[in-house]
């Protein structure tokens, strides 16, 4: 085994090892999250058959931490706990892709990929997407699903505000492989961050959509399951370009 190859499964046994230890204080998290909900509700019944006790100042300050402030602490807390939620889950299934069973076989990509197209717009922001007539694939179908879906997602996050958003799909075929393009009129890369669009991304904060961060570097490692290659064009505020290619054999 080379260095590079053990250096890899290495680094995915640790991200395993990490987002399996992360379970057990998330829960805590939340149960805890929970139990404090619980017990605020209670201090606020108490507190309030108490206010005729209180001078008025006082009593707005009481007013305001149990009706406002108590209440907004805790959905904050409730949110980054999802977040951390969904990060280790993506993270613990990106450390699983290199010993998921894939199985190979013809897909018809048009039917595959109007399928991602019609469940992705009951979860994500309005989007034209236009459809060329797409060769067949010789796939995992779940896979294939799963890039198609990350790479749209990833398009729509980086619409233009000043632009309704657009996506345009196509495909090609030749003896050794078949290619597919996928092109947004969004945001755009930067050239100096053309080399992060396929590592994870920002986890925190960000919407909640499938991939929760890592969307873009599951599709790599799934295209590369297939012994495929894929890769990021770009021009700063104009378009994307993301081309991934698989074997036909």
């Amino acid at each position: 085994m080379d260095n590079s190859k053990e250096l890899k499964e290495e680094l995915d046994h640790f991200i395993y090892l990490i987002s399996h230890d992360l379970r057990s204080p998330i829960v805590n998290l939340k149960g805890f999250t929970s139990e404090l909900n619980t017990s605020c509700k209670q201090m606020v019944e108490i507190i309030s058959s108490s206010m005729d006790t209180i001078d008025q100042e006082k009593k707005s300050e009481i007013q305001k931490a149990i009706e406002s402030d108590i209440p907004q602490f805790l959905r904050f807390i409730n949110m980054a706990v999802k977040d951390l939620e969904t990060m280790n889950a993506s993270l613990l299934e990106l450390s699983r892709i290199d010993r998921r069973e894939l199985i190979l076989k013809g897909i018809n990509t048009n039917e595959l990929v109007n399928e991602v197209i019609a469940s992705l717009r009951t979860k994500l922001p309005a989007f034209t997407c236009e459809v060329e007539d797409l060769p067949d694939a010789l796939a995992d179908r779940n896979a294939l699903t799963e890039v198609f879906q990350y790479i749209i997602v990833h398009a729509v996050n980086n619409f233009h505000s000043d632009r309704p958003g657009k996506i345009w799909i196509s495909g090609n075929k030749d003896r050794e492989e078949t290619t597919f393009r996928i092109r947004d009129n969004g945001r755009g890369v930067h050239e100096s961050a053309l080399s992060k669009v396929f590592q994870v991304s920002r986890l925190f904060g960000g919407k909640q959509v499938p991939g929760g961060g890592v969307g873009m570097a599951f599709v790599k490692k799934l295209v590369q399951r297939h012994h495929g290659k894929v890769h990021c064009e770009s021009i700063f505020n104009e378009e994307t370009v993301v081309t991934f290619s698989l074997r036909n054999y």
